[in-house]
């Protein structure tokens, strides 16, 4: 976002319905005085994580699932009424980063960022190159349970709110 700010492409005080013409909803008026900056400082009265239970399903929501998410009223609160923490946010800030630049979230960020820093293995998606080389999470270690491994997961639309996906070699660049 701040570097397509510094390009001049968009203002941190743009509403989001500037870029992105889907965000409204009939049931939900606050949207329209959400602020790209608002999003990014987790002030714009979004709830956490929209309408998916995908961290419990492992099914993480699509651009189109954020979509619907906003024309079922996505607010908990009025844009600045207090801090409320949005990975929904987040990946409403990846679609605005895909509609200014005219390409997709993780191309943007391959193109901008992970390629210019030599991060050939560091991605914001799974891909094939990263599965491969990546370490495995566990459980906590319960007495008398068998520890499990956490599956990796895609985080589609959430990409933006998720970080990246990255290798030790890339990480110790």
């Amino acid at each position: 976002i701040l570097q397509l700010v510094e390009l001049r492409k968009l203002d941190l005080e743009d509403k989001v319905q500037k870029h992105l013409s889907w965000f409204k909803s009939d049931g939900d008026r606050s949207l329209k005085e959400i602020t790209i900056r608002q999003l990014l400082i987790h002030c714009s009265g979004l709830k956490r994580d929209g309408d998916t239970p995908h961290w419990v399903t492992g099914e993480v929501p699509t651009g189109d699932e954020l979509k619907k998410c906003i024309r079922n009223r996505p607010s908990a609160f009025s844009p600045m009424e207090t801090f409320k923490y949005s990975n929904f946010g987040y990946g409403i800030l990846g679609e605005i980063i895909a509609q200014v630049s005219g390409m997709k979230y993780e191309d943007y960020i391959k193109k901008n960022i992970t390629d210019k820093l030599g991060l050939s293995r560091t991605s914001s998606v799974l891909t094939n190159s990263i599965k491969n080389n990546l370490a495995l999470g566990y459980s906590l270690d319960i007495p008398g349970k068998e520890r499990e491994a956490y599956k990796h997961l895609e985080t589609k639309a959430f990409a933006p709110a998720a970080g990246f996906s990255s290798t030790v070699e890339d990480l110790c660049k």
